[in-house]
């Protein structure tokens, strides 16, 4: 098949009930093949620890097998994991080292850095996939409400594990 090179990005929870993480997995990995055979093949993520991190790992795990895959991480500034659990800054590295290419959006961390990432997001994607539940109220909600303005696709993934 003759791939597009179409681009997703990613948005959403930090923090995931761990009950569910096995079933997110999956079905991260179910999406982002089948994104794939649909002619995606350059990806972004926010490097947020929870979905961002494990959509990235997917993305990581579709490019071991088809090198015309990309995966581009959009970070807020230098050094955002600094407060993180030893464990998520592992993840953050492990997928930090893999990736393709990283995308700075300050040196220095202000109010509104991450809302900027998200915008970047969006604006240089096709489709936004999402895990968005119905009582979040912050950047994720922001950025899946910023995508449907400028018409974009958002696949949650919330809906269909829930």
């Amino acid at each position: 098949m003759l791939k597009s090179n179409k681009t997703c990005c990613f948005t959403g929870h930090r923090i995931i009930d761990r009950r569910i993480v096995p079933d997110l997995q999956n079905c991260l990995r179910d999406t982002v093949e089948s994104l794939y055979d649909r002619g995606y093949t350059n990806f972004i993520s926010g490097g947020a620890m929870g979905f961002d991190l494990y959509a990235a790992v997917e993305v990581l795990n579709l490019k071991a097998n088809c090198p015309d895959v990309t995966l581009r991480l959009a970070l807020p500034c230098l050094g955002h994991f600094r407060k993180w659990r030893p464990a998520d800054v592992q993840l953050f590295r492990h997928v930090f080292e893999r990736c393709n290419d990283v995308e700075y959006i300050s040196r220095e961390y202000y109010n509104g850095c991450t809302m900027v990432r998200n915008k970047f997001m969006v604006d240089n994607s096709n489709l936004c996939v999402a895990f968005l539940s119905d009582t979040n109220k912050g950047g994720t909600l922001a950025t899946v409400k910023f995508a449907r303005q400028k018409g974009m696709d958002v696949m949650n993934l919330y809906d269909i594990l829930n």
